[in-house]
């Protein structure tokens, strides 16, 4: 699974940051979408495919106002293309 920096990702080069599995859970709690998940209703931002720990290949960052809200990638190449 590849995690995108918070930082802006636009203005300069960055190194990518790759996160293991076991470090999901943290994740998710961190952002308050570890219940969303248990329940199976965390989707994939590109195809609404339900996501478990086996099928998380992106985490992004998106600038939502003055916060940052994550959107998920499932490991359809077809969606990782559209990040």
């Amino acid at each position: 699974m590849v995690v995108y920096p918070l930082t802006s990702m636009a203005t300069k080069k960055e190194e990518l940051r790759a996160m293991m599995n076991s470090d999901l859970e943290n994740l998710l709690i961190q952002v308050g979408d570890y219940d969303t998940f248990l329940e199976g209703k965390l989707c994939c931002s590109s195809c609404g495919t339900v996501l478990n720990a086996d099928n998380v290949a992106l985490v992004l960052p998106v600038q939502n106002g003055d916060s940052i809200k994550l959107k998920y990638c499932c490991d359809n190449v077809e969606c990782m293309k559209n990040f």
